[in-house]
């Protein structure tokens, strides 16, 4: 360096900084660590006239790109000043090579092996070994290192086809991950509560599958950012398209439908047969003997229930009166009753399920899978539920029409929609009690943070998003 310095010439040194993203988190802390600690003590210096400076700039992809350039061009300077020192007048090179304490016999190759030293070593700096395209650097703990991953079987986020292959969102984007930080790394399979036991005693390095973020388990290990945002869905029959005539046949003479119709029959049977019972001896005018009389207490509890009473059918007896006086009030609230029911009935079937909200469960049957947070969610607002072992089995009944709705985590049912049930079941686009799901990493993890790191770049990448999620949720998952 001081060679050159009195041979006049001047160089930048850009300096690599390794572990680069642990170091500094964001580009304000990067900027402040420079002022106090190059700037301020003064760094920037000059060594018997060659400068040495430190110029880092925003994030480590632009410093490369930067060094890169400037190595270019520092290269073609340090060429040419090379060139117009070799056409120097042997006079004036004498001179400057007994400033600088150099035979003259041996000042061309040292200078030239100087020079071409330099060359070396700002090119070895600014594409330092091992700085592939998209690679970021690890902490050096953790070179080296096979990770342990551990995972659970938990559709689309990972599952596993017959012959072992795991694939799934989780493992997919981790994958990538990896690959960006040039690790290592075996499977290892655990159901869910050992899985969380295992991260929490360290016992593997990443959680990867579907693991909700929850105060709870925060307070038991660390988490990455996450990478999905959903919450619980609610899945109803997709309706095929068809004409007016044909919406209102089926919405007429739907299952509920029937089975309102049905129950009041039932009902009007039942207390007029108990009328026909009571009047049969001492009023046989208006209630025949046999099957007849039967039919005359039907007619008589349905004109009394719609309030039309022609009077052609009267009770003459007290009990048939006191029987007559109880239906006539019960008849107001039974009618009301049944009115609303078959007209929410008419309507859920004319709209084929769009006009469900999460605010609408407790007027339909609806269905989840027993000891989920769907569970809990709806069994705290009191809506009636009716429970199943398997999401398989809820989606069944509800394609059966023994449920209006089925209520389960939005990605597993987006899953089951475009994998098994296409065209039959659809997933309302609302969603509610949202949920957030990332990596698990044991407490203090020097991991975290160049995950979270690689993870966001790949992410804000709307291109990757969608080749991501879409496999798995459909093209629209990733927006």
């Amino acid at each position: 360096m001081r060679l050159l310095g009195r041979a006049g010439l001047e160089f930048d040194l850009h300096v690599w900084l390794d572990n680069f993203l642990n170091k500094f988190q964001v580009q304000s802390e990067l900027a402040i660590a420079i002022d106090q600690q190059f700037q301020e003590n003064k760094i920037v210096m000059s060594f018997q006239g060659v400068k040495v400076k430190y110029k880092p700039k925003g994030t480590e992809e632009m410093q490369l790109e930067t060094s890169r350039e400037a190595l270019r061009q520092k290269r073609g300077d340090i060429l040419g000043k090379v060139r117009r020192l070799r056409r120097v007048h042997p006079t004036s090179m004498a001179g400057a090579m007994s400033d600088a304490g150099i035979d003259g016999g041996i000042m061309g190759n040292r200078l030239w092996g100087v020079l071409w030293t330099i060359l070396i070593v700002v090119g070895s700096t600014a594409f330092p070994a091992g700085a592939q395209e998209g690679q970021l650097p690890m902490d050096t703990a953790l070179v080296g290192r096979e990770l342990k991953i551990g995972v659970v079987v938990a559709p689309p986020f990972l599952e596993k086809d017959a012959a072992g292959h795991l694939s799934g969102i989780a493992l997919d984007l981790w994958r990538d991950v990896a690959r960006d930080m040039g690790v290592r790394w075996k499977v290892v399979e655990y159901e869910l509560e050992p899985l969380l036991d295992a991260v929490r005693d360290g016992a593997v390095d990443v959680g990867v599958s579907a693991l909700s973020i929850t105060p709870e388990r925060e307070n038991l290990m660390d988490f990455s950012q996450p990478f999905y945002y959903s919450g619980l869905g609610i899945a109803v029959p997709a309706k095929e398209p068809g004409g007016i005539v044909s919406r209102i046949f089926d919405a007429i003479f739907s299952k509920r439908v029937l089975l309102y119709i049905g129950s009041l029959l039932g009902l009007l049977l039942l207390v007029g047969t108990v009328v026909w019972f009571m009047e049969r001896r001492r009023n046989p005018r208006n209630f025949r003997p046999g099957a007849r009389g039967i039919g005359d207490g039907l007619w008589w509890s349905a004109v009394t229930m719609t309030s039309v009473g022609y009077g052609d059918t009267t009770p003459k007896t007290l009990a048939g009166r006191a029987v007559a006086l109880v239906w006539m009030f019960a008849s107001v609230a039974l009618l009301a009753s049944f009115t609303a029911g078959i007209t929410s009935s008419l309507t859920l079937e004319s709209m084929g399920g769009a006009a469900i909200e999460p605010e609408d469960l407790n007027k339909v049957r609806t269905g989840v899978v027993r000891g989920t947070s769907a569970e809990e969610e709806l069994v705290a607002s009191h809506t009636g539920i009716y429970r199943y072992d398997t999401v398989e089995n809820g989606l069944q009944a509800l394609l059966k029409g023994d449920l209006d709705a089925f209520v389960h985590d939005q990605p597993i049912l987006q899953y089951y929609q475009h994998q098994e049930y296409t065209g039959r079941l659809r997933v309302l686009p609302v969603f509610f009690d949202p949920q957030l799901y990332g990596f698990a990493f044991p407490r203090g993890s020097a991991l975290r943070k160049i995950v979270n790191v690689a993870m966001l770049r790949r992410l804000e990448d709307s291109q990757y998003r969608d080749r991501l999620f879409g496999p798995y949720l459909g093209k629209a998952a990733g927006r």
